[in-house]
């Protein structure tokens, strides 16, 4: 159960990554390289809270409760919007966020009371 937000995280950042570079970017260069590659910088604040994870950090597991919501309405726009792949894809983005969610709200739950017991 600790892990999961991690395992989640990196399943997040890993499918926001492959869908903006390779399997369904918005927009291909005469050259084939994808133009909207920009796009995956997105998991950039995805990638700040990995070490958090990694170290079971109360703050962390609460700002990226906050923050995952923002790729959910990305999936789910995108979801709509989008046609084929990158709507599958998107559906995908936002079940991974409900399920990050899910787990951080567990985590944050059961850290809690040995955090305030700190103070």
């Amino acid at each position: 159960m600790k892990k999961l937000p991690l395992i989640l995280l990196l399943a997040l950042m890993t499918l926001c990554l492959l869908w903006e570079t390779w399997l369904a970017p918005l927009r291909m260069s005469p050259s084939g390289v994808p133009s909207s590659a920009w796009l995956a910088l997105k998991i950039i604040p995805l990638a700040l809270a990995v070490k958090g994870f990694a170290k079971d950090r109360l703050y962390t597991y609460k700002w990226m409760s906050l923050a995952v919501w923002l790729y959910f309405i990305e999936g789910t726009v995108r979801g709509w919007s989008d046609k084929g792949l990158s709507s599958q894809l998107a559906w995908g983005e936002a079940a991974l966020c409900v399920l990050l969610f899910v787990a951080l709200v567990l985590r944050i739950r059961h850290i809690r009371p040995a955090a305030i017991a700190k103070l």
